[in-house]
């Protein structure tokens, strides 16, 4: 179906890199499948990588030996390729120790990169980068740790402990239901914010805005709004005012603690029923 009868086709795929059977992938489907989908086919196995060194085409042949489902093939580098050195560590402090060894080689900060497997395992390192000064600069600037969506959310619950008048914002409203995300469509959302920032309260059970909602969605929505609902603007302020009350900062020895507490009060707020 693909070319008929007189062209031949070349499948690329490397079964020990199958990482998305979730979405329907199969590494059996670069294996005894091919053949059986396609006939007879020739193997061509890619066995030598011009990426890296010995030690790391040692370390992969090493850590994909448990495959159940793999050719029976090792991956070599090729023999003029550079040295690369492999260290294994738990945490940012070994990321800052390597930068700071790096620049006492008398390399440059950018021409070192840090390779993730997904952006959120990138938040951790961003934060150690900011507070040990190390500039950096991300592939995708709306993935920098500020901008994403939920630390913006966080945000936004801090904004609101100062300003309760952000209820009936609904752009802010947007925000703080988006995240954790309930899996509800965008317009939906903005639909439910909209009616909740001008009327105060949460929409009656048989509401437009609300039947078009599965029920497990509803009940995280209002969940967490409720989480908004009970941020306490008074107590918030307390705790500030007695913290400018101490100097702001923290004065004394290394081992020194300073604790403050706002006296009790009782909770306000608003909450929607």
């Amino acid at each position: 179906m693909l070319v008929g009868n007189r062209a031949e086709v070349m499948a690329v795929g490397d079964a020990n890199q199958c990482i998305y059977e979730w979405r329907g992938a199969k590494p059996d489907t670069m294996l005894e499948n091919f053949i059986a989908t396609f006939g007879d086919a020739t193997d061509y196995p890619l066995s030598t990588t011009f990426r890296h060194g010995h030690a790391l085409a040692l370390a992969a042949n090493h850590a994909i030996a448990a495959n159940q489902r793999r050719p029976n093939q090792l991956c070599l580098a090729a023999a003029n390729n550079p040295e690369t050195r492999v260290s294994v560590g738990q945490g940012s402090r070994l990321l800052l120790d390597a930068l700071i060894d790096w620049q006492a080689q008398g390399r440059a900060f950018n021409e070192a990169s840090l390779l993730v497997r997904s952006w959120a395992l990138s938040v951790p390192f961003q934060l150690a980068l900011l507070q040990a000064g190390i500039p950096f600069r991300l592939q995708r600037e709306d993935r920098f740790v500020f901008r994403l969506p939920l630390v913006q959310a966080l945000a936004g619950y801090l904004k609101m402990s100062r300003r309760p008048g952000l209820l009936r914002d609904p752009q802010q409203l947007l925000l703080l239901l988006s995240q954790p995300t309930p899996f509800v469509a965008r317009e939906r959302l903005q639909r439910l914010a909209h009616q909740l920032a001008a009327t105060q309260q949460w929409p009656e059970r048989h509401d437009p805005v609300l039947t078009e909602l599965k029920p497990i969605q509803r009940r995280t929505l209002k969940k967490t709004l409720g989480i908004a609902m009970r941020v306490a603007p008074i107590e918030c302020m307390a705790t500030c005012q007695a913290i400018k009350a101490c100097g702001g900062k923290h004065r004394g020895g290394e081992n020194a603690q300073t604790r403050s507490r706002a006296p009790r009060q009782r909770r306000r707020g608003r909450s929607f029923t």
